[in-house]
């Protein structure tokens, strides 16, 4: 009997570690397509999924910090907008539509999704739209789509919006990344001291980049009325973080969508601008993983 039991063994083990390697998960990247553009994603570990959407002048990378943390426990898949990084083309497909082609290409029906500040807004669009294909959403840093219709931008935010157009118009890119790197990375509470130069050197290197290859072309098309008039029908769990040196716009529209979202929940790093998720990626990634495990 002892040989018999043996061969036993030995079958099925094989068969494990064959049937292992079948189910193994495999990081994929490439292009979407879908009428005259493609974008560019990213799909990294295995899990319950979660989509991030960075912000404007930026691209997937900005993610790179999340990815190792987040991939243990989830398939975490990045994207670069259109008018940025490796996406190429120009549509007039809705940011919403957009979002919905790579999850539908992918063959995932239901994510969570997240994103900063452009993405943020981007990721309101699609859980007004779709809200059916969200787990949960998480809000960083984030603006609202038609926030400045109802509410006056103060002085300070809107300066530094006036200062990088103007230059972006002279087509002085090198002055435009610079403002964009001062007020959004840096910001106007404190000084280039007060932070990591790896995540400055981050965001200026991949802004110009993005200046002066993509030339904000492209730019992702939102829904119209705008969000800000459906903030209060988001219905999953949502999770706000800002950053305690953002911008008075930022801080006010975060604000607004932890008073406006039903039982939305938000929290505030200390000592960080506009991206958390460079500065503080530990403890980003700590909130984000406690949120998506609750």
């Amino acid at each position: 009997m002892k040989p018999f039991l043996a061969i036993i063994s030995l079958l099925l083990f094989n068969f494990c570690k064959l049937n292992h390697q079948k189910t193994e998960v495999k990081d994929t990247s490439g292009l979407i397509k879908f009428k005259n553009a493609s974008i560019y994603y990213e799909k990294k570990g295995s899990g319950d999924p979660i989509l991030l959407v960075h912000g404007g002048f930026l691209e997937h990378t900005m993610w790179d910090p999340q990815i190792a943390d987040l991939s243990k426990e989830h398939t975490v898949i990045t994207i670069d907008l259109p008018g940025h990084g490796q996406s190429k083309g120009d549509t007039t497909v809705l940011i919403k539509d957009i979002i919905l082609t790579v999850l539908d290409s992918l063959g995932i029906n239901k994510t969570s999704i997240g994103g900063l500040s452009l993405g943020a807004s981007c990721v309101q669009d699609f859980i007004i739209a779709y809200p059916e294909r969200v787990n949960k959403a998480i809000l960083v840093a984030s603006g609202i789509n038609g926030y400045d219709k109802k509410f006056k931008i103060d002085s300070l935010s809107r300066s530094w919006y006036n200062t990088m157009w103007d230059a972006l118009e002279r087509k002085d890119t090198i002055k435009a990344a610079a403002s964009f790197t001062k007020s959004w990375c840096i910001g106007f509470f404190r000084d280039s001291s007060d932070m990591k130069q790896s995540a400055r050197d981050y965001v200026y290197n991949t802004t110009l980049k993005n200046m002066r290859e993509q030339k904000v072309t492209g730019w992702p098309r939102f829904t119209q009325p705008p969000a800000m008039e459906n903030i209060d029908k988001i219905n999953v769990p949502v999770l706000i973080i800002d950053g305690s040196k953002d911008l008075p716009v930022i801080k006010n529209a975060c604000d607004y969508l932890e008073k406006n979202i039903k039982g939305a929940k938000r929290i505030t790093i200390p000592n960080t601008a506009h991206m958390p998720n460079l500065e503080e990626p530990e403890l980003f990634n700590k909130y984000v993983l406690e949120f998506l495990r609750q």
